[in-house]
């Protein structure tokens, strides 16, 4: 368990420190034959807030144990041993403290039976980031004037820039030499974050000499073409080599003039021809034969990126490339298609699939609308309501070239109403309302924040632990509490009232000093307003010794069957509790598929717990015990995305449990693939190395019928 947690864990800490790998394997000879072990260190670079991290490959039955010292000798970490190979945190700053910058060894020793071999691996901590910054072509940094190199507290942001632009030379822009030589800034300034230990950033220019063709060499060919006073030629060229390769220039214009870079060599001979002529059965010659276009010249240059083509297209991506201006770009392409093209009238599920080339930006109209992602393979989900008439979708994409527009559409089929009327679906529907208590167990009295979330309410009033009117949109309210207390919210409208609870429990702990189980004792012990068996159901029978709802707090004569539901917190961990919602609405229409309201979970830390936990979802059982149908296919979604876990940090200055996203807990929905007409409880989980805790929440289907009229 501990393992997969620290795999995790090291994957956020280190996704911003340099790529300075290094690996090393060790072999070494066992009674059963040769051993092989390999340690590869994530980053051999780090701040003094980056963990170290090493993952380790070895044979089955052998373990490896480690020891971490500076530079000087002294020990700073040591381990037991370990008998399963994967991702380990050797070291990590966030709870042993920040290492001195400076060198640093990690050894690790290998063994099996009574053999084995050892692997050193060296590393360094550094407390500042090193931004170097240099000139291509080399030689212009001081007439630039570039300013902003040195050293700087790591996540700086860092400004530099070109203050001078040299003589003969244009600035082109600034690219990051450490990342690929990825673009940073097309202007002359610009800042970055300084997040790894060292990175360097060129400033680029070019000449503005303009090209001047050498002797035929090993160098740039290019091809210059004039036109007839009657205008342009479509025109072939062909290039020997002396190499033996031939090059080919096909279909372009000649003049006012032109300038084509076909390749890099020595030319052998080379001819160009009016492209209706063709090339079959004609001699090359020297300068070209005389069905030609009415100019055209060779030329070789050494270096075309050390000079400027004369009147050319310098932009790359372009068709024609240091050829005619002004740049022409290629269209954009654009293909479209909906599944399926026709749909019930009464509504259902229809996937829009699009791809792009050459696009930048896509916006959608007609019966949707927005800005849609460019690339191949796009694809969008769309559910439509009961509709009488068809759907269009459209989709504009632009780039540098000509745009591309394309439409679908999707018919409605077996409509009965023959024209003439119309079904109209009118939807009565009770408000939603979510209420939340944090957090739901106390050591004693003290505030409890209630939350509460509502849509489709015109007024909303609490009960029991707090009273009065509520604002009917939603709100935060703190109260203080000395012993157990349930809180309940009813919102309503014109067409219901709906109603959700929440508890704080005082002194809740899994001993009792009662002599009878708890499921027996007359006591409500986990605050859910169900007292004893049969009519909790936390309760297997009345022997269980726990109301809770997790078979592992079962104390003794625990049921073996699985059947405790309920929408209660586990409270078997001294180092943390899950808390949130009680209860998810999900919707559905007809056989269809829904997805529930949210809610928000939160991890709360028992005295000095901070230890980073994975919430994931354990299970989701009916009140019987048993499985959704097979049919029904669940999706979880931690925060925005559908994840199967999420990984919770406490962080020590706001005293919370953060999310990934640096958010005070995680949203929590479902959304499943079929309809479901009885109550389901899902069970979600925590765990961190060996502590655990567990919270149900009980998902409500509430299917709402609609009612016709016609019109």
């Amino acid at each position: 368990m501990r393992r997969y947690f620290l795999a995790v864990f090291s994957l956020l800490l280190c996704a911003s420190t340099i790529n300075t790998t290094q690996a090393a394997t060790v072999t070494w000879d066992s009674q059963d034959g040769p051993h092989q072990a390999t340690v590869d260190m994530v980053s051999s670079e780090l701040f003094q807030l980056d963990p170290v991290v090493v993952n380790v490959s070895m044979g089955s039955g052998d373990s490896f144990s480690y020891t971490m010292n500076s530079s000087s000798g002294s020990l700073i970490t040591s381990s037991v041993s370990y008998y399963q190979d994967g991702q380990f945190i050797v070291y990590d700053p966030l709870t042993k403290g920040k290492l001195v910058p400076g060198s640093y060894i990690l050894n690790m020793s290998f063994s099996s039976d009574t053999n084995g071999g050892n692997i050193s691996l060296n590393f360094t901590v550094y407390n500042l980031s090193l931004l170097t910054l240099v000139t291509n072509p080399s030689g212009l940094y001081t007439e630039a004037g570039i300013t902003g190199a040195g050293s700087y507290p790591v996540g700086t942001l860092a400004n530099f820039a070109v203050t001078n632009i040299p003589t003969g030379y244009s600035f082109i822009n600034w690219t990051n030499s450490t990342n690929n030589s990825n673009l940073v800034t097309n202007s002359q300034s610009g800042s970055i974050a300084l997040d790894i230990p060292k990175i360097t950033l060129s400033a680029n220019f070019k000449s503005n000499q303009i090209c001047t063709p050498s002797a035929l060499a090993q160098n740039d060919i290019v091809i210059a073409l004039g036109s007839y006073s009657d205008g342009p030629e479509l025109i072939d060229c062909v290039v020997n080599l002396q190499d033996g390769r031939t090059l080919y220039l096909d279909g372009v214009w000649s003049g006012p003039p032109n300038y084509y870079k076909v390749g890099k060599g020595v030319v052998s001979d080379w001819a160009c021809y009016q492209a209706k002529t063709g090339l079959t059965g004609s001699s090359l010659g020297t300068w070209g034969p005389s069905d030609g276009p009415w100019w055209e010249e060779i030329y070789s240059y050494p270096d075309l990126s050390q000079c400027t083509l004369p009147q050319t297209c310098q932009d790359p991506n372009a068709n024609n490339f240091e050829a005619i201006l002004p740049c022409a770009y290629p269209p954009v392409e654009l293909n479209m298609s909906v599944d399926p093209s026709n749909v019930s009238w009464t509504g259902g599920n229809i996937t829009l699939s699009w791809s792009t080339f050459n696009a930048t930006e896509c916006t959608a109209s007609g019966d949707w609308s927005g800005t849609k992602s460019v690339g191949s393979n796009q694809t969008q989900n769309v559910y439509l309501w009961p509709f009488s008439s068809s759907k269009t979708y459209t989709l504009t994409c632009s780039g540098q070239g000509l745009p591309a527009t394309k439409s679908v559409s999707v018919g409605a089929t077996n409509n009965n109403n023959n024209g003439n009327t119309c079904l109209l679906f009118i939807w009565f529907c009770k408000p939603n309302v979510q209420l939340t208590a944090s957090p739901t167990i106390l050591s004693g009295a003290g505030d409890v924040s209630l939350s509460w979330t509502t849509s489709d309410a015109d007024y909303c009033i609490a009960s029991d632990g707090w009273t009065g009117a509520k604002n009917n949109i939603g709100g935060v309210e703190m109260v203080t509490v000395s012993t157990t207390t349930n809180f309940g919210l009813a919102c309503g409208n014109s067409n219901g009232t709906t109603t959700d609870i929440a508890f704080a429990t005082v002194n809740a702990v899994n001993t009792t000093t009662n002599s009878s189980p708890q499921c027996s004792d007359g006591i409500d012990n986990d605050a859910d307003g169900n007292v004893d068996f049969p009519y909790d159901p936390g309760c297997n029978n009345s022997n269980d010794d726990t109301e809770y709802t997790d078979n592992s707090v079962c104390n003794v004569n625990c049921d073996s069957n699985s059947g405790n539901v309920g929408n209660n917190v586990d409270t078997k961990v001294s180092g943390f509790t899950i808390s949130g919602g009680s209860k998810l609405a999900i919707r559905f229409l007809s056989g269809l598929s829904g997805r529930s309201q949210t809610t928000n979970i939160s991890v709360n830390p028992a005295s000095n717990f901070s230890e980073p936990v994975i919430l994931s979802v354990e299970s989701i059982r009916s009140a019987s015990g048993a499985s959704l149908p097979s049919d029904v296919i669940p999706t979880y979604y931690f925060g925005e995305s559908a994840l199967p876990s999420v990984l919770m940090s406490y962080n020590h200055v706001q005293g919370y449990y953060l999310n990934s996203e640096g958010l005070i807990g995680t949203t929590f929905a479902v959304a499943l693939s079929k309809k479901i007409t009885e109550k389901y409880y899902i069970t979600i989980v925590g765990v961190s190395d060996t502590e655990r805790a567990t919270y149900v929440i009980e998902l409500d289907p509430k299917s709402v019928a609609p009612s016709f009229m016609e019109i």
